[in-house]
């Protein structure tokens, strides 16, 4: 789980009606598929693509708090 993440959402519109779903990463991580809230269609999403990608973000994060902690301590 991508806790830093959790919450935040994406958007994604359904292919058999058109509506816009919003979808956590913690749903993203957790369902295998996500389905419209309207017309319960298959909402077709690179969920792995996705995840991956806030995961890079996550580490990118992190390691910028390092290198801000190391410049501090040398202040």
């Amino acid at each position: 789980m991508i806790e830093r993440f959790a919450n935040d959402t994406i958007d994604v519109a359904c292919p058999s009606c058109q509506r816009q779903a919003t979808l956590t990463i913690a749903h993203l991580e957790a369902e295998p598929v996500s389905r419209c809230g309207a017309c319960g269609g298959e909402l077709e999403l690179d969920r792995r693509g996705i995840i991956e990608a806030v995961k890079d973000v996550d580490r990118a994060m992190n390691e910028l708090k390092d290198a801000i902690e190391r410049v501090n301590r040398h202040l």
